[in-house]
C-alpha cells in the first residue's frame, strides 16, 4: 500500500470511526438517530425534525433557544467522547504519551460530530429558507448553536486537562513507596526509549494507527519512542477512567438538580434539548455498566433487565402515575372485573340517567326555540385526535363556525366528544363559552385564544422526562391529604393551564348545573382502559347508558351483549371522583403512549388509562350511542341530526403505490405493518357502520359535515406533536378556506337557517 494512502487509512480519526462501527455500533446508533431527525428524514410525521430546526424557548424561536440546543449537543458530544474513551482507550496506548491524552483523543474523534453539525447546519438553513426567515437571523441562530457547543466542550476539556495527566506526569508524581512497589513487580518506570528497550508498539490488543492530528492541519506520525510499559499505560488509563466516571456521576446529579427547578418556566428548555439529554443519559449509564462488566456485558445487561423485572413485581422501582384527587390510601382497592362492571349498570341506574338526560334534552329544545320556534337541528360536535395539530385546527374551526352561524353552532350543540388533541380545543372553547355565559368579559372568538391553544406543550414534557421521569420521579407534592409524584403529567397539566391563562382551572363537577340546565353542551371524555379496551367515560352528567350497547324495548335474549365502558364518576364515587380536575380529564383523553404516562387507578387489578384514540379517534361511538338511546325523542322533537366532525386527518387515504415493488422484508412485516398502517382506516369503517345503521333507523335526516385539515402542499402536513411551527400554524389556519370546508360551512348555515 502506498505510504500516503496507508497514513490516511490508518490515521487516528479514520480508525476511531472504524472502531465505532466494528466494536461499538450502539454508540454510533445515537448519532444516526440524531442526524436522521435533524436532517428531516426520521420522525417527520411526529414533528421530530422541528424540535431541532425550530426550537422554541418560552414561546419564541430565538438565538437563545438555539444556544440551548448547542449546550445540549455539546453535552452529548462530550458524553459520547467520554463513553467512547472509556471503552476504547486501551486499544490506543500511545495516547498516554500525549501532553493532554483526553484532549487529543477528542480532537481526533471529530469526524462523526463534524459530519452531524454540517448536516444539521444545512438543514437549519434549508428549513428557515422555506420559512422565509431573514438570512442574518439564521446566521445568528447557527452561531449561537455552535457557540453553545464550544462552551460545553471547552469546559469539559478543561476539567480533563486539569485532572487527567499523561504517563510522564504520572511517573513524576509517584511516591517513593509506590515506585519501589512497582519496581518489585517488574514494571519499567521510564519511557522505554530512555533505557533502549525495544518493544513493539502494537501488541495484540492494540489497534493499528500510523498518524494523528496534533493541531490544526498538523499531522504527526505515531512513533515507537512514544511507548511505555503496559502496566504504566493501564494505570494512567485507569486514572482517566475514574475521572470519566466521576464526571458522569456529577452530570447525573446536575440533571437531578435541574429537575427540581422545572416548576419555574425559565428552566423548561427546548424539547429537542430534552431529547438529546435523554440520549446522553442512556449513553452514559449503559457505558458505565458496559465498562464495569468487562467481557460479560451481554450477560450483565440481561441480568439487570431480568432483575429489574423481578423487583418490579414487588411494586418497587416501577413508577405508576396516580390520578390527582383519587384516594389511593383506602384499602382494599375496588375490584375491577367483568362482574363488577356489569353490576354497576343496574336497570334502575340506567332508567334514572335516561330520564335525567331527557329532561336536559327538553331544556335544550326550549333554549333553542326561544330564538326560532321551528323544530331545531341537534348538533353533535366531534373532534379527532392528532396532537396540537388537532387542537389548533379544532379551535380555528370552532371560532370560524361560531362566528359564521352567529352563535347558533353552540346554541344547537348538545354533546361534544372526541379524542386527544381535538378535545383540548373542545374543552377550552366550551369553557370560554361557559365563562362568557357567567358574565365574564370573555369573547370566545378572540384570536388570542387560538394562539393560546397553539403554545408549546412539548418542552415541559421532554424536560420533565429527561430531568425527572427517566430516572425516577423523586419530587412530590401534597394534595387531598396524599403525596403525589411530580412527573411529566404534572408538568403537562400545569403548562396547559399556563398556556390557557388559567381559564381551564376547575373540576368536572363545576359544570353539573350548567349541563343540567342545558346552558352548555355536555362534554364527554372517553379515554381507553388498556387492560381490556373498555372506555372510561368521564362526564359531569350521569351517562351510564353510554357504557354498553343500548337495546331499548327489545325483548329478545341479549344477555350476551357486554358493557364496553365504565362510568368514572359512579365507579369511583367513594374514592374521590368528584375531585377530578378538568385538565386531568383532558390529559387522560390525550395520553399518547410514552409521551405522557399511563394513569393507574386504585382498583385490583389496576386500571391502566391511556388515549381515547386507541379505541375510537373521532367521537362517533359516544354520540351514536346517545342518539340510539334517545331515538324516539329525537324523531319527535328535532328537524334532524348534524354531526359536525372536525378532523385533523383525511378520511380517504392513499392505497399502495401500484409501481412499488414488494420486498422480502416488506412481506415479512406485512401482517404487523398492515395492522398499524390501517388502524385509523379501520376506525373510520366502524364509524361509518355505526352512523349508517343509525341513519337507517331514524325518521329524521342525518347530516355529517366534515371539516378536514388539508395542507396546502401534500408533503407539508403539520406534524402530530404537541409543538407546532409558525408555518404549520399558518397552514392550519388557511386550510379552513378550502372548497370542501367552505361548502360544509354553507351547508351548516343552510341547515341552521342562518341568513
Amino acid at each position: 500500500m502506498n505510504k500516503n494512502v496507508k497514513n490516511y487509512v490508518y490515521s487516528f480519526p479514520i480508525q476511531l470511526v472504524v472502531v465505532h462501527i466494528k466494536k461499538h455500533p450502539i454508540l454510533l446508533l445515537y448519532w444516526i438517530v440524531l442526524t436522521s431527525i435533524s436532517a428531516n428524514v426520521f420522525a417527520r410525521e411526529y414533528g421530530g425534525p422541528y424540535l431541532f430546526l425550530d426550537p422554541e424557548y418560552r414561546g419564541k424561536v430565538s438565538w437563545l433557544s438555539f444556544m440551548m440546543m448547542g449546550f445540549a449537543i455539546g453535552s452529548f458530544i462530550m458524553t459520547w467522547n467520554t463513553c467512547f474513551f472509556m471503552l476504547t482507550s486501551f486499544r490506543f496506548k500511545f495516547i498516554v504519551a500525549f501532553a493532554r491524552p483526553f484532549f487529543y483523543f477528542c480532537y481526533n474523534n471529530f469526524i462523526i460530530p463534524f459530519t452531524f453539525n454540517i448536516i444539521y447546519i444545512l438543514s437549519i438553513i434549508n428549513f428557515h429558507y422555506n420559512q422565509q426567515t431573514p438570512f442574518n437571523e439564521v446566521m445568528i441562530y447557527i452561531v449561537s448553536m455552535i457557540g453553545g457547543q464550544l462552551l460545553v466542550v471547552a469546559l469539559v476539556t478543561l476539567y480533563f486537562s486539569l485532572f487527567n495527566k499523561n504517563a510522564e506526569h504520572f511517573l513524576d508524581n509517584l511516591t517513593q513507596k509506590a515506585r519501589e512497589k512497582l519496581e518489585v513487580a517488574g514494571v519499567v518506570l521510564k519511557p522505554l526509549k530512555d533505557i533502549n528497550i525495544n518493544r513493539a508498539i502494537h501488541d495484540n490488543s492494540q489497534w493499528p494507527v500510523e498518524t494523528f492530528f496534533s493541531g490544526l492541519f498538523r499531522v504527526r506520525t505515531i512513533r515507537e519512542v512514544d511507548d511505555f510499559d503496559m502496566a504504566i499505560v493501564k494505570r494512567v488509563l485507569m486514572q482517566h477512567h475514574i475521572n470519566t466516571i466521576l464526571i458522569i456521576i456529577v452530570s447525573l446529579v446536575i440533571v437531578v438538580v435541574y429537575g427540581a427547578l422545572l416548576d419555574n418556566p425559565i428552566f423548561r428548555f427546548p424539547a429537542g434539548a430534552g431529547l438529546i439529554l435523554i440520549l446522553s443519559i442512556f449513553a452514559a449509564v449503559t457505558t458505565v455498566i458496559n465498562y464495569l462488566a468487562g467481557g460479560w456485558q451481554i450477560i450483565v445487561f440481561i441480568a439487570i433487565i431480568l432483575g429489574i423485572n423481578w423487583i418490579s413485581t414487588f411494586n418497587f422501582m416501577v413508577y405508576k402515575h396516580k390520578l390527582l384527587g383519587l384516594d389511593y390510601t383506602q384499602k382494599p382497592y375496588l375490584t375491577y372485573s367483568n362482574t363488577t362492571v356489569d353490576e354497576a349498570l343496574t336497570e334502575d341506574i340506567l332508567k334514572k340517567d335516561i330520564a335525567n338526560t331527557e329532561k336536559i334534552l327538553n331544556k335544550w329544545k326550549q333554549k333553542v326555540q326561544k330564538k326560532d320556534q321551528r323544530k331545531p337541528y341537534i348538533i353533535f360536535l366531534q373532534t379527532s385526535g392528532g396532537g396540537m395539530k388537532a387542537s389548533y385546527w379544532s379551535m380555528n374551526v370552532l371560532q370560524k363556525l361560531q362566528e359564521a352561524t352567529h352563535g347558533k353552532l353552540f346554541d344547537n350543540t348538545f354533546m361534544m366528544t372526541g379524542a386527544s388533541g381535538g378535545m383540548i380545543a373542545n374543552s377550552f372553547f366550551r369553557q370560554l363559552y361557559f365563562l362568557q355565559k357567567q358574565g365574564q368579559d370573555i369573547d370566545p372568538l378572540d384570536k388570542r385564544f387560538r394562539g393560546d391553544i397553539g403554545k408549546d406543550l412539548l418542552n415541559t414534557i421532554f424536560s420533565g422526562m429527561a430531568a425527572n421521569d427517566i430516572l425516577f420521579p423523586w419530587q412530590s407534592f401534597e394534595a387531598y391529604h396524599q403525596r403525589y409524584r411530580k412527573d411529566r403529567a404534572y408538568w403537562f397539566d400545569n403548562q396547559l393551564l399556563e398556556n390557557t391563562e388559567n381559564l381551564l382551572k376547575g373540576k368536572i363537577t363545576d359544570f353539573v348545573e350548567a349541563e343540567k340546565n342545558a346552558e352548555i353542551p355536555m362534554l364527554v371524555f372517553s379515554p381507553t382502559i388498556v387492560n381490556d379496551q373498555r372506555s372510561l367515560i368521564i362526564s359531569a352528567t350521569p351517562v351510564s347508558y353510554l357504557c354498553r350497547p343500548y337495546v331499548g324495548k327489545n325483548r329478545g335474549q341479549l344477555n350476551y351483549l357486554i358493557p364496553d365502558g365504565v362510568e368514572f364518576m359512579r365507579y369511583f364515587k367513594n374514592d374521590g371522583a368528584e375531585n377530578m380536575d378538568l385538565t386531568t380529564a383532558i390529559r387522560l383523553n390525550a395520553t399518547y403512549p410514552y409521551i405522557l404516562p399511563a394513569a393507574y387507578l386504585p382498583t385490583k387489578p389496576e386500571m391502566k388509562i391511556m388515549d381515547a384514540g386507541i379505541k375510537e379517534n373521532h367521537g362517533f361511538l359516544m354520540s351514536t350511542r346517545l342518539i340510539n338511546v334517545f331515538r324516539d325523542w329525537i324523531n319527535n322533537n328535532t328537524a334532524g341530526i348534524i354531526f359536525v366532525q372536525i378532523r385533523a386527518d383525511e378520511k380517504l387515504r392513499k392505497t399502495d403505490n401500484m409501481d412499488e415493488k414488494s420486498t422480502f422484508i416488506k412481506e415479512l412485516l406485512l401482517p404487523f405493518g398492515s395492522i398499524y398502517s390501517n388502524f385509523a382506516a379501520l376506525q373510520d369503517y366502524n364509524d361509518d357502520i355505526m352512523v349508517g345503521e343509525l341513519a337507517s333507523s331514524l325518521k329524521v335526516p342525518v347530516h355529517i359535515l366534515p371539516f378536514i385539515y388539508t395542507p396546502a402542499a401534500e408533503n407539508k402536513r403539520a406534524s402530530m406533536s404537541y409543538h407546532l411551527t409558525n408555518r404549520e400554524k399558518i397552514d392550519i389556519i388557511l386550510a379552513y378556506n378550502t372548497q370542501g370546508n367552505q361548502n360544509m360551512e354553507r351547508k351548516l348555515k343552510e341547515l341552521l337557517r342562518v341568513k
